[in-house]
């Protein structure tokens, strides 16, 4: 049988043995937690990815874009350059 203090340090080694543990299982669940915040965060950007390709792929999108962003236009009829690109682009 156990004397006294052998059954003290058993009981104590195994509450310190029990408290590392948990400790080490809160700090998977957290880390769980995070990893899921991290994901539920990726597939919103990957929504908003996706959605602004199909908005891309939508017809006069570009030409949109390059007039307002770039400033740019068809040539007007009769002239000699291929390009015309106006004085306020990028603004």
């Amino acid at each position: 049988m156990l004397k006294p203090a052998g059954l003290v340090l058993a009981v104590a080694a195994a509450t310190v043995l029990y408290i590392w543990k948990k400790v080490e299982w809160d700090q998977v669940v957290h880390q769980f937690s995070l990893a899921q915040q991290r994901i539920e965060q990726l597939e919103e950007e990957a929504a908003q990815l996706q959605a602004g390709i199909a908005q891309g792929k939508k017809p006069g999108t570009i030409q949109e874009l390059a007039r307002r962003r770039l400033g740019m236009d068809y040539p007007e009829t009769g002239s000699k350059s291929d390009l015309h690109i106006s004085e306020t682009a990028g603004e």
